[in-house]
C-alpha cells in the first residue's frame, strides 16, 4: 500500500533547546512498515504541503501525527484529504485521549496509545474499510529503529540557532518509552508502563550523520538505574555528549558520577513549585528537600542543571507564585516557566471539567495550538486562585532572570 505519513505544522517549532523538532514518532512508525508499504513523509514543519504531495504521490492510506499544539493546521489537512476521498488514521497524543473528536473531523480510525505496531497490522489487513473507529493500543510493544532514509535529516541536524545548545547538531532518540508517574497535569502515561529500547544503532547512525549531541527525549531517562547507565555507557563508547530528562528523586551521585564521564552536559527536570503543598496536590512523590538534594548532587558532578516550573495549577496563590518566583530569581541556573495546560484526560482536566471551569475540547485544542503559533507566554485557562496578570508577570520575571543568567 502507498501510505502518506503526516506531520502538521506545530507551532512549537523547536524540541530539545531550540534544535529543529524531529518527528520521532512518525520516524519509528516507518520504520515499522517500509519493508511492506510503500512510504513517504509530508512534513509541514519543513515548508512541505500536504496537498502537492498528495496528488504527487496518490497514497491509499493517510497517518496524521496528532498534537494538542498542531490542532489547527490538522484540521486543515483534514479538510484536504476528504476533499480528495483519502482514507485517514490519527494517532499521537492529543488522538489517544480525545479519539472521538477526530472521529467526528471525519478521520476514519483512530489508534490510540503506542501506536507502530497497531498501525502495521491494520496496514496488512489490507482493508480500505476498518471494521474499528477506534483500535486501543495494548502499548506492550516497543519502537523498532526508525527509517531514518525517509526523512530530510539534514534539516533535522542543522545547527540550533540559539538557546542553550546554540551551534549544536541534535538528534533526538527514545532509550524509553512509557511512564509509571502518574502526575495529575502530565498524559504521559497514555503510552503506557514504561518500557526500555537498545538505543545504540540510533546513537551511531546520528554521529556519522552530523550530529554532535543526542537529546533523549524519554518521560523519565532515570526512571530504571541499569538501564540508564547502559545507555550512558553507549554515549561514552561512541565519544558523544548528551542530555536528557530525569526526576531529581531518582539520581545518586554514582549515578550522576557515570553520566558525567559518559559525555552528560546538562540534565532536565521539573521543579514545579517551591511549595511542598503543592507538590502534593501535583502527586509527583516529590518533596522539597528531594528537589534541593537533586539540584545539588548535578551541580556538583559537573553537569549543568536546567529546571522546569508550572504556573497557573489549582490552588496556587498570589502569594504561593510569588515564593517559587522569588527562588527561581536566586538561583544561578536556567529553569523555565510553563504555564499549565489541562491537557484532557488528566486528573486535573477531569476534576475542572466537571466544575465547568475549561473550555470544550475542541476550543481547548484550538486555543493550545494558537499559543504555541503566536509563542504567547501568558495562561491559556488559568485554574489557580490568582489573576491572570500575577500569572504573565511571574512567567515574565522568570524569564527575564534567565535572560540575565544568558548575558552574564
Amino acid at each position: 500500500m502507498r501510505v502518506l505519513l503526516v506531520n502538521p505544522k506545530n507551532g512549537c517549532i523547536s524540541s530539545g533547546g531550540d534544535f529543529v523538532n524531529q518527528p520521532t514518532g512518525l520516524m519509528h512508525l516507518a520504520g515499522a512498515i517500509a519493508d511492506e508499504h510503500d512510504v513517504m513523509v509530508c512534513d509541514c514543519n519543513l515548508g512541505e504541503e500536504f496537498g502537492v504531495l498528495a496528488d504527487a504521490f496518490l497514497p491509499d492510506i493517510v497517518g496524521v501525527s496528532c498534537w494538542m499544539g498542531n490542532f489547527s493546521h490538522t484540521e486543515e489537512i483534514l479538510k484536504l484529504a476528504k476533499i480528495r476521498r483519502l482514507k485517514i488514521v490519527a494517532g499521537g497524543p492529543f488522538a489517544s485521549v480525545a479519539p472521538e473528536l477526530y472521529l467526528e473531523l471525519g478521520v476514519d480510525c483512530v489508534i490510540t496509545g503506542e501506536a507502530t505496531e497497531a498501525f502495521r497490522d491494520l496496514l496488512s489487513a489490507n482493508k480500505h474499510i476498518f471494521p474499528e473507529k477506534i483500535i486501543y493500543s495494548n502499548n506492550r510493544g516497543g519502537l523498532l529503529p526508525p527509517s531514518y532514509h525517509l526523512f530530510r535529516m539534514g534539516d533535522y541536524l542543522s545547527p540550533a540557532k540559539s538557546g542553550l545548545y546554540a551551534g549544536r547538531k541534535g538528534g533526538v532518540i527514545f532509550a524509553s518509552i512509557g511512564c509509571n508517574h502518574r502526575c495529575v497535569f502530565c498524559s504521559g502515561g497514555y503510552l503506557g508502563k514504561w518500557r526500555s529500547r537498545d538505543v545504540e544503532i540510533e546513537v551511531k547512525f546520528l554521529k556519522n550523520n552530523g550530529a554532535d549531541l543526542i537529546w533523549f527525549g524519554d518521560a523519565s531517562f532515570s526512571f530504571n538505574r541499569d538501564h540508564s547507565i547502559t545507555v550512558a555507557d553507549i554515549m561514552r563508547k561512541n565519544e558523544i555528549e548528551w542530555f536528557a530528562e530525569v526526576r531529581v528523586d531518582e539520581v545518586d551521585i554514582n549515578m550522576l558520577k557515570l553520566f558525567a564521564d559518559s559525555g552528560c552536559i546538562s540534565l532536565w527536570f521539573g521543579i514545579e513549585s517551591r511549595i511542598d503543598a503543592e507538590l502534593r496536590r501535583m502527586r509527583k512523590g516529590l518533596r522539597w528537600l528531594d528537589v534541593e538534594r537533586g539540584i545539588q548532587l548535578i551541580s556538583d558532578c559537573g553537569i549543568r542543571p536546567v529546571g522546569f516550573v508550572l504556573i497557573g495549577l489549582p490552588g496556587q496563590t498570589r502569594q504561593s507564585i510569588e515564593e517559587t518566583v522569588r527562588w527561581v530569581e536566586e538561583q544561578s541556573f536556567p529553569i523555565s516557566p510553563n504555564t499549565l495546560i489541562p491537557i484532557p484526560g488528566t486528573a486535573i482536566w477531569n476534576e475542572a471539567a466537571k466544575n465547568n471551569m475549561v473550555p470544550n475540547i475542541v476550543e481547548l485544542a484550538r486555543m493550545v495550538s494558537d499559543f504555541y503559533y503566536q509563542q504567547s507566554r501568558g495562561p491559556i485557562v488559568n485554574l489557580s486562585d490568582a489573576n491572570n496578570g500575577v500569572l504573565k508577570e511571574a512567567v515574565a520575571r522568570i524569564n527575564n532572570h534567565n535572560q540575565e543568567l544568558c548575558r552574564g
